[in-house]
């Protein structure tokens, strides 16, 4: 899903994130809100993350608003594990009585495909014969996952697939058939790789 401010619970939703280990000088996902300052006077204000875990940040921390300017004020987060993370953003005015209070939320995912089979066994088949299997491939996480199968050519011309890459939705599956025939004896017992 994609980041939405939720107005009736006061919450900004990043929405489901991709987990990335590397380490950046900035976060990996970012967003801002804008100040504006709709009176008469330059305003002096500063801002704060309530959790202070170094996943979470705030790319500035208090400024000036000159009278009728805004200011974006800069957010973000880099999620290295998959959960829910949840952090408050404090934006306090100088003479102001009351802060600004904005809740940040974000599911930090990894892609997970399940599949229906570990290994595909064709049994014993005559010369003229061929056969077909099938293996299930379904999207049990919150983001679109990208596979692909590797070293099918390793197993020679007596196999075919259906599909060798492919994008699943969230919560998406798909299907590939995975063709057996062979004109002469043949035996066969090599890995293909599902990435």
């Amino acid at each position: 899903t994609e980041f939405a401010y939720a107005l009736d619970v006061n919450e900004f939703h990043f929405g489901s994130l991709l987990v990335i280990k590397e380490k950046g000088k900035t976060s990996h996902y970012r967003q801002y809100i804008v100040l504006q300052n709709v009176s008469k006077f330059p305003v002096e204000f500063s801002a704060l993350l309530t959790d202070k875990q170094p996943i979470w940040s705030l790319e500035t921390t208090s400024g000036v608003i000159n009278v009728d300017q805004t200011f974006q004020l800069y957010f973000g987060i880099s999620p290295i594990v998959p959960n829910l993370y949840k952090n408050q953003l404090y934006v306090f005015i100088k003479d102001h009585p009351d802060p600004l209070c904005f809740n940040l939320v974000a599911d930090a995912c990894q892609p997970i495909v399940d599949i229906s089979e570990a290994a595909l066994d064709f049994d014993k088949l005559l010369l003229t014969q061929s056969k077909s299997l099938t293996l299930d491939l379904k999207n049990s996480g919150a983001l679109p996952a990208f596979w692909r199968l590797k070293n099918t050519n390793t197993l020679g011309e007596n196999f075919t697939f259906s599909n060798l890459e492919g994008v699943l939705k969230p919560r998406g599956s798909t299907s590939i058939t995975v063709g057996y025939a062979s004109t002469k004896p043949f035996s066969v017992k090599k890995p293909i790789v599902f990435e």
